[in-house]
């Protein structure tokens, strides 16, 4: 094929996929299409009881995964934001009775908001017998407290001593 024959043929390809662009552009479009409605399973019912056993056996096998290393390794010592874990231990363990005069009164502690499918969840630690903090959602409870409701800087507790408001650090309104 000489070289004139191989530019007649590129610029006849080059005509015809013009004119196919044309035509797609002025064909008429269909207007017989509608939108259909996309259909969601239902979510299974989950009680609190069973949101929290799903809870821990999904933060165990997260902890376990550890995706934040390269190694892909478990880490050695669980974080723990209160400095209370000893080297070596990695699950949360139930602590021993303390003698109440000797021990401060427990105060809940309020770590952080986020968004999930289920709504607002507060990163709480409730309960002074299990060190490091917990995903709560509104109505789950924890030692001796229940979450009334999780908002976007504040969490509103029922307790020992009546309702409590813990507010994020750096939140615009002060706490009571």
């Amino acid at each position: 094929m000489t070289r004139a024959a191989l530019d007649r043929l590129l610029l006849g390809a080059a005509a015809a996929f013009a004119l196919a662009g044309v035509a797609a552009l002025l064909w008429p479009a269909r207007d017989d299409v509608t939108a259909r409605p996309l259909a969601l399973a239902p979510l299974p019912a989950v009680s609190a009881d069973t949101a929290a056993t799903a809870d821990a056996s999904h933060v165990a096998a997260i902890v376990q995964a550890n995706v934040f290393s390269d190694s892909r390794r478990p880490p050695a010592v669980r974080y723990d934001p209160t400095g209370t874990a000893m080297e070596g231990e990695v699950a949360p363990v139930a602590s021993a009775p303390v003698d109440s005069e000797a021990a401060p009164p427990f105060a809940p502690t309020l770590y952080g908001i986020v968004a999930d499918p289920q709504g607002a969840v507060a990163l709480l630690r409730l309960d002074p017998h299990i060190p490091g903090a917990r995903a709560y959602h509104a109505g789950d409870r924890g030692g001796a407290y229940r979450v009334v409701r999780v908002g976007d800087t504040e969490v509103v507790l029922d307790g020992p001593a009546g309702r409590r408001t813990l507010r994020l650090a750096g939140s615009s309104r002060p706490s009571p």
